[in-house]
């Protein structure tokens, strides 16, 4: 008789589904899990909420903590050109969508400089493209040549940008699309310096950061771009980015492609501002200190960069140096006094410099630029020298040493424009100095026991749970001041369309035989919006940007307002100081009167005997 089979006994090292179910139930760990699960659905808007998604942050912190080192070797340190892209395109994503608006929506009248910019590109707009431009603009002011007063690159960049994408007859929006295009690419490439110090997910939340950053005038950030339309400084910063990262290239490997970045960068960088000038400066003496105190490349790396940035500036000196001889002769004493190292100190220990939506982070930054200098690493010291640098150009020390204080120089140079400069060293700095203190930390938990490592991934996935709670709202609320920044308009819509119409019907009227101004009776120049639009000369008796905030008329008295032909006064919200109370219009807030004194001569002969006709105005 054969003997039946012998029942399979389940194999000695594989326990039953069941059994390993009712195990891990009965874990301490899996009930907290649980009840904190329950908290979580059940009171979602109570303190007992809160202390349940705690317990699931803690969970997944360990959750994360035990799987890590089980992850494939690609996940935990995946490759640095993967990674370096990933977050370059997410920097320039996140920038595409805050500021969509402002790319694709044609404003109204800016205020800040927008008005100067949008009247000088007007001008030359029928002569592009090409470089052979109208020198002089007599509707602008009291007629000049502001193309031979401010760096005219920025304005040919934005005019031929015009000309390419059909906007012609919207100067404005390619004037932001510029702007958009200049935030973007700073936030870039403050990036790209920040892994070059820095890993990656450091460098990706300062590229963020700098996104939407407000700043101030003189600062950068939003503020300084977009609201008071600091254009082309920025786009100097853009070049002088773009020349730091090409000298860190060529500090950590040096290749002929790094070099002529850095030629054509710091050309660039000059040719669209002064501020390239001192920019170039403080790289050179941040390439001097990498010699002095770097230890892991020749100082003869830092010694040739020198070399490249002095070569950069050389190709551009026949622009920068006669503009530099012109603002030395006619430009803004700027009211920036020079601090003591006393008073910078105290004025940096209660507010960080450059001025921030996010204090914390320059503070960061400061930490960053002390650990870095000592190194020995040459990017770092780079960096962190350059920041230096810039943040010591606020006080009167070296101007003083040096006898460049007083002085003409000096008096124009106008320091904090040196806290735009200084912005993405900084924040490069603060990528560093974060990660200082993220290594340290790493490095003291290396021989903690296994129980010891797991409650502080615990503690660690609560704290970044908290976080990831906040972070949505804090980085919605920064989109949308950065996007209001690029949305200041003058005020009185309707009545500033009346105005257009107004201006139009002047315009017409006015030629070499008839020529006629505009007095604005305010202390801002949103009124070249209606010079631009219009043709209409229209000027105000203050500091006027893009004509090296200088005025030619010497006063508002009689003879003045009769030689530079002010046919016609506008004030907002008030009748006029000048002209015939009878021939007063009032169109929305704007009340204009006439001038009876206005006789339409171009020019005229005021000493001696004779009569002067005009025919024609090139």
């Amino acid at each position: 008789m054969a003997s039946e089979p012998a029942a399979s006994a389940p194999p000695p090292d594989r326990e039953p589904f069941g059994e390993r179910v009712r195990r891990v139930a009965a874990s301490a760990g899996v009930q907290l899990v649980l009840c904190g699960v329950l908290l979580a659905l059940a009171f979602p808007a109570r303190s007992s909420g809160a202390i349940g998604l705690s317990i699931i942050a803690g969970a997944l912190g360990v959750g994360v903590a035990l799987l890590w080192p089980r992850l494939p070797d690609y996940v935990r340190k995946p490759p640095g050109d993967v990674t370096g892209a990933l977050v370059v395109t997410i920097v320039i994503v996140a920038g595409l969508t805050t500021f969509w608006d402002a790319l694709t929506v044609a404003p109204d009248w800016q205020l800040g400089d927008w008005g100067p910019h949008h009247a000088v590109i007007a001008n030359i707009l029928p002569s592009l493209p090409g470089l052979d431009v109208p020198v002089w603009n007599h509707a602008l002011s009291t007629g000049d040549a502001p193309l031979e007063l401010y760096p005219a690159f920025t304005h040919l960049v934005t005019g031929h940008v015009a000309v390419a994408l059909g906007l012609e007859n919207d100067i404005p929006l390619a004037l932001m699309i510029v702007a958009v295009i200049v935030h973007v690419s700073i936030a870039v490439a403050t990036t790209v310096i920040a892994m070059r110090i820095a890993p990656r997910p450091l460098a990706l939340i300062v590229g963020l950061f700098a996104l939407i950053d407000s700043g101030a005038i003189a600062h950068g950030g939003t503020v300084g771009l977009f609201k008071w339309a600091l254009l082309h400084s920025g786009l100097s910063l853009v070049f002088t980015t773009i020349a730091a990262a090409g000298i860190l290239a060529a500090l950590n490997r040096p290749r002929i492609a790094a070099s002529v970045t850095i030629w054509i960068a710091v050309a660039l960088a000059t040719a669209c501002h002064p501020a390239g000038l001192i920019a170039a400066a403080a790289m050179c003496l941040a390439l001097a200190a990498v010699a002095l105190l770097a230890g892991d490349v020749p100082p003869r790396r830092a010694l040739i960069a020198i070399g490249h940035i002095v070569l950069g500036v050389a190709l551009s000196s026949f622009v920068w140096m006669p503009l530099a001889e012109r603002i030395v002769a006619y430009g803004q004493h700027f009211p920036n006094a020079l601090r003591s190292p006393g008073r910078l100190l105290e004025d940096l220990l209660a507010a960080p410099s450059p001025v921030t939506s996010y204090a914390m982070l320059m503070y960061a930054g400061y930490f960053g630029i002390l650990a870095g200098l000592w190194s020995r690493r040459a990017t770092v010291v780079f960096v962190s020298a350059a920041a230096l640098v810039l943040l010591v150009g606020l006080s009167d020390t070296a101007y003083m040493a040096f006898d460049l204080a007083p002085g003409k120089e000096t008096a124009r140079l106008g320091t904090e424009r040196l806290m735009q400069l200084a912005r993405p060293f900084v924040a490069a700095a603060a990528a560093f100095g974060i990660s200082v203190l993220v290594r340290s930390a790493i490095a003291a938990w290396g021989p903690a026991s296994t129980r010891q490592r797991l409650v502080a991934a615990a503690l660690l996935g609560i704290m970044t749970g908290a976080v990831l709670r906040v972070a949505p709202g804090l980085w919605w609320n920064g989109v949308q001041r950065a996007s209001s920044d690029t949305r200041v308009y003058a005020p009185d819509p309707l009545g500033r369309q009346m105005l257009g119409a107004w201006g139009r019907e002047r315009a017409a009227t006015v030629g070499p035989a008839s020529w006629a101004r505009v007095l604005f009776e305010t202390d801002t120049h949103e009124h070249m919006h209606l010079t631009a639009e219009t043709g209409l000369p229209t000027f105000h008796a203050s500091w006027l940007p893009d004509l090296l905030l200088r005025e030619r008329i010497e006063d508002l008295g009689d003879a003045s307002l009769r030689r530079f032909n002010v046919r016609w006064v506008i004030a907002a919200d008030k009748s006029p100081t000048f002209g015939d109370p009878d021939t007063e219009l009032t169109l929305g807030t704007f009340h204009i009167r006439e001038l009876k004194e206005w006789d339409g001569k171009f020019a005229r002969i005021e000493k001696g005997t004779g009569d002067v006709r005009v025919l024609r105005l090139d």
